[in-house]
């Protein structure tokens, strides 16, 4: 059985989507409001994705791998299989960009999580 997609669920009323995180509404769900609509000024958040390896593992190896994904990346099926998804976004960072971003996550999501005083039981 395939499991359906939230977007799915929110189109056949199943559930009801609130909000997406996004400064523009989402193609996928244009009727649902962004949260920054509803009053939370500058909120912008969107999922985004990397793969990341070990440090010291050989340049070919790396320039391998960096064209098999870019490869599977323009495949105009896989294109089609994550907009299905809700992926609306599929771009490439160049890597110093990809380093910033997760340097700018860590703080900002760090400091949620402080100011939550979210911990993790062991």
């Amino acid at each position: 059985m395939l499991q359906q997609k939230p977007q799915q669920h929110v189109q056949t009323g199943r559930i009801r989507a609130l909000a997406v995180s996004s400064a523009k509404r989402s193609g996928t769900l244009p009727d649902v409001p962004t949260i920054a609509e509803q009053g939370f000024e500058g909120f912008d958040e969107k999922p985004w994705n990397c793969f990341v390896t070990n440090a010291g593992v050989p340049a070919e190896a790396l320039d391998k791998l960096r064209s098999v994904f870019r490869a599977t990346m323009d495949d105009p099926e896989v294109v089609q299989a994550l907009r299905k998804t809700g992926v609306e976004e599929i771009g490439r960072m160049p890597l110093a960009q990809i380093s910033e971003q997760m340097r700018l996550d860590n703080l900002k999501w760090g400091e949620v999580i402080r100011r939550a005083k979210i911990t993790v039981d062991s």
